[in-house]
């Protein structure tokens, strides 16, 4: 399972980051009470992916979350503390400090390496850093499985103008695969996140072309589906992709795809009826959940 859970931060200033968006004193009047009803609203959706798989998922991968605090109250939630969730985090060079993350099962999963790959983005002879890509490596029932999770820069500054940062980070995630090809020229490889594009554009294209991976979301995208919409246009930027050995697998074998849209974490009447249910919509407190819905593949072993 993907989800990018939409700002998950404390209330606690962090003096290395600028998170004083969410804080107590800041426009969103971010609180106690609010943080805690969206560590409730982000476990629930975890926890109800359950009626669509009859599976609680063993890897679970985040995105917008601020530090290991907010993941350890997560998993410490009432809805996921049967689940024997731990996670891998590290903090990267984000300037508002939101990182990618994975929960895992610890009775399914078992971590063998876990690291990051920090990226810089050269544009007008300066170096941006955005979020880093993390890579972890682990054991499901002893055959090993390397997760990558992403997000890759937004598309705030326009689609064209933002396109050769997406693609920058989609080269590296090709470098990152083909190594671990290299060690394994039969890996089983799983590459989820918020790419900021959709399944047909050239970053995500490049990625299948390249890298002996299949993306099932791509059939997924329409008109009126997606994860995310913007000015009534609906976005599929949230996709999990497999390396191909996952079609043929007798240990693991690629079953369907989906993005996992329920009622209850869907706006349910207005305009914006059937779109996702998020926490914020400007500095209004809607109690939501995300801006994302998220996104998840099952197996069969």
């Amino acid at each position: 399972m993907f989800y990018n859970v939409e700002n998950l931060f404390d209330t606690i200033d962090d003096p290395i980051t600028n998170d004083n968006e969410f804080l107590p004193n800041a426009k969103k009047h971010w609180s106690t009470r609010k943080y805690k009803r969206k560590l409730k609203n982000i476990a629930s959706v975890i926890h109800r992916i359950h009626s669509d798989t009859n599976h609680i998922p063993f890897i679970v991968g985040l995105a917008e979350v601020e530090n290991r605090s907010v993941l350890q109250d997560l998993i410490n939630q009432d809805e996921l503390r049967d689940y024997n969730f731990d996670y891998v985090h590290f903090d990267s060079r984000d300037a508002r400090g939101i990182d990618v993350s994975l929960l895992f099962n610890k009775s399914l999963f078992e971590i063998v390496l876990s690291k990051t790959f920090p990226i810089d983005i050269q544009q007008n002879d300066l170096s941006e850093p955005t979020r880093d890509i993390l890579c972890v490596k682990g054991l499901f029932h002893n055959n090993p499985i390397h997760v990558l999770v992403n997000h890759w820069p937004s598309r705030r500054e326009g689609v064209k103008e933002t396109a050769f940062k997406r693609l920058h980070l989609s080269q590296k995630l090709n470098s990152i695969v083909k190594t671990i090809y290299e060690e394994d020229s039969k890996a089983n490889i799983i590459v989820m996140g918020d790419f900021n594009d959709n399944p047909r554009n050239d970053s995500l294209q490049n990625l299948v072309l390249n890298n002996n991976l299949f993306n099932p979301f791509t059939k997924l995208w329409s008109w009126n589906s997606g994860t995310l919409i913007h000015k009534r246009k609906w976005y599929l930027f949230d996709q999990i992709l497999l390396s191909k050995n996952f079609k043929t697998s007798h240990f693991f074998k690629f079953s369907s795809a989906a993005i996992f849209n329920p009622s209850f974490i869907q706006v349910q009447k207005g305009k914006f009826k059937g779109t996702p249910k998020r926490s914020y919509a400007g500095d209004k407190h809607l109690a939501g959940y995300s801006d994302h819905f998220p996104v998840y593949v099952s197996m069969k072993g």
